[in-house]
């Protein structure tokens, strides 16, 4: 419970927390990376949100960005309501990095 506050609690008072992440204005995500949201989810529809995902602001920031995917019916906790689907796009996007592991000893969840 205690990381569920905390993390409330940060994301509600983030914007009194711009000293916190000053550091970081400007940073670029620079590791290979797969976004997925869910179209239910109340954060894709806040306004200039879908402009900036699908128009090239999250590309420009996430320059190793390799696939935006969508879910449809889904909304914000998306692993918890589509398990299954979830679990698949990150089983299928993590082993193409081939990790030297055969793959018969990883198994899907």
């Amino acid at each position: 419970m205690h990381v569920l506050v905390s993390s409330y609690i940060w994301l509600a008072c983030v914007h009194r927390n711009w000293e916190l992440l000053a550091p970081w204005t400007g940073a670029k995500v620079q590791v290979p990376t797969k976004f997925i949201i869910g179209d239910g989810d109340l954060a894709y529809h806040h306004p200039g949100v879908k402009s900036y995902i699908h128009r090239g602001g999250l590309k420009r920031d996430v320059p190793m960005l390799e696939e935006v995917v969508v879910i449809k019916g889904a909304g914000h906790f998306i692993q918890q309501e589509r398990a299954q689907e979830i679990s698949e796009h990150v089983y299928d996007y993590i082993k193409k990095f081939g990790t030297g592991v055969s793959t018969l000893q990883i198994s899907k969840l």
